[in-house]
C-alpha cells in the first residue's frame, strides 16, 4: 500500500503526483481512479502522474480515498492510499463525482468523435452524407438536381421542365431567338422578345428597320410618345442612277427625327449628311402626304452620284 497526496494536493486543481517507491522497471503505468485513469511518465525511480484541474475535481474532499490503484503495463496492480488536502478558497469540482462520471461514449451514424471511444474528454463532429438524415432519400443523384419536399420526405428530382434542369432562354413562351450571333441582344417587339444585332445601322431594305426608341409626338390628337424606327438607303456611284431628288419612302411617314450617313460625287468624295454647304446640300424632307424625301445639291444629285443614309422616324 502507498500512500501519495497530502495537504499539497488540492481537488478542483491541476495537480502533479510525483510518487516514489512504485515499480520502476515497468514499460507503463497508470493511475486509476474509479473511470479517471492518468498514464504516469517515469524519470529514474520516480512516476509522475500530471491531473488536470477536470481530473482532480472528481476526488471527494474526504481525506482519505481507497480505492485508488496504480496499474501496470504487465496488468499487476498496486493499491494506493490518496491524501487530499483542504479545498482551496472558491474552488469547486468541474466535473460531478465519480458515480456520474461517463466511462465511455461511442459516436452514432453520421457523427465520429476523437479519441474514439471518449473515456474522459473529446470531441464529437458531424461526419454524416445528406442521404443518412432520416427526412431525405437520395436515390441516382445527377448534376442539376434539385430537392423537392413531398409528404414528409425530401428527395432528387429533375427542375420543372425536364432535362435535369437544362433549360434555354428561348424555351420561353415569350421569346424567339433566331441565329443568335456575338454582341446580340433582347428587343421586345411588343408581342415577344427576339434577339437584334449591334450597331443600330440596319441594312437597306424596309425588312431590316429597326425600332430604336420613342420620341414626343405633338401632332397627334392625344400628344404621347410614339415608336421611332430607323431604315437605312443605299446607292452606289455610277451612270444609271436616278437624278436629283429621291422618294426614299412613298407615304406613311410623319415626321423625321434624325438623319445621318453620306452624300457621294461621282469622283469617289463622300460628304456627311446633313450638310449645307454649296452645291452639296443634303437632309429628308417629309411632305404632307407621309412622302419622305432624300434631298441633294446640285453637285451630288447626278445619275452617277451616290449615298449612304439612315433616317429615324415617326410613322404617320
Amino acid at each position: 500500500m502507498i500512500t501519495v497526496g497530502g495537504s499539497s494536493f488540492t481537488p478542483g486543481s491541476p495537480e502533479t503526483l510525483a510518487v516514489s517507491g512504485l515499480d520502476a522497471t515497468q514499460s507503463t503505468a497508470v493511475f486509476r481512479y474509479e473511470t479517471l485513469e492518468v498514464t504516469g511518465s517515469l524519470s529514474g525511480s520516480v512516476w509522475s502522474f500530471a491531473f488536470t484541474a477536470d481530473d482532480t475535481g472528481v476526488f471527494d474532499p474526504t481525506p482519505n480515498r481507497f480505492d485508488c490503484q496504480i496499474v501496470y503495463g504487465d496488468s499487476t496492480i498496486t493499491p494506493v492510499v490518496l491524501r487530499t488536502g483542504e479545498r482551496k478558497n472558491g474552488t469547486e469540482p468541474t466535473v460531478p463525482p465519480g458515480t456520474t462520471r461517463v466511462s465511455s461514449v461511442i459516436a452514432g451514424t453520421g457523427l465520429s468523435s476523437s479519441p474514439s471511444p471518449i473515456t474522459s474528454k473529446g470531441t464529437i463532429n458531424l461526419d454524416a452524407a445528406l442521404s443518412q438524415l432520416n427526412d431525405v432519400a437520395i436515390s441516382g443523384a445527377t448534376n442539376s438536381q434539385v430537392l423537392k419536399y413531398t409528404s414528409g420526405t425530401w428527395s432528387n428530382q429533375d427542375e420543372s421542365g425536364g432535362g435535369g434542369g437544362s433549360t434555354a432562354l428561348d424555351d420561353l413562351t415569350d421569346v424567339t431567338i433566331t441565329s443568335a450571333a456575338a454582341d446580340d441582344f433582347l428587343s421586345y417587339s411588343g408581342s415577344e422578345w427576339v434577339n437584334r444585332s449591334i450597331p443600330f445601322m440596319p441594312e437597306p431594305g424596309s425588312s431590316n428597320r429597326v425600332r430604336v426608341g420613342k420620341v414626343w409626338n405633338p401632332l397627334i390628337s392625344t400628344p404621347a410618345f410614339v415608336d421611332v424606327y430607323r431604315e437605312s438607303f443605299f446607292q452606289a456611284i455610277g451612270g444609271t442612277n436616278p437624278e436629283g431628288d429621291i422618294t426614299v419612302k412613298s407615304s406613311g411617314v410623319e415626321f423625321s427625327v434624325a438623319c445621318g450617313g453620306y452624300l457621294q460625287k461621282a469622283n469617289g468624295i463622300k460628304s456627311s449628311l446633313p450638310s449645307d454647304s454649296v452645291g452639296i446640300a443634303g437632309g429628308i424632307q417629309v411632305n404632307t402626304d407621309g412622302e419622305m424625301i432624300l434631298r441633294r445639291g446640285q453637285q451630288v444629285d447626278d445619275a452617277d452620284c451616290g449615298f449612304f443614309v439612315f433616317i429615324d422616324y415617326v410613322e404617320s
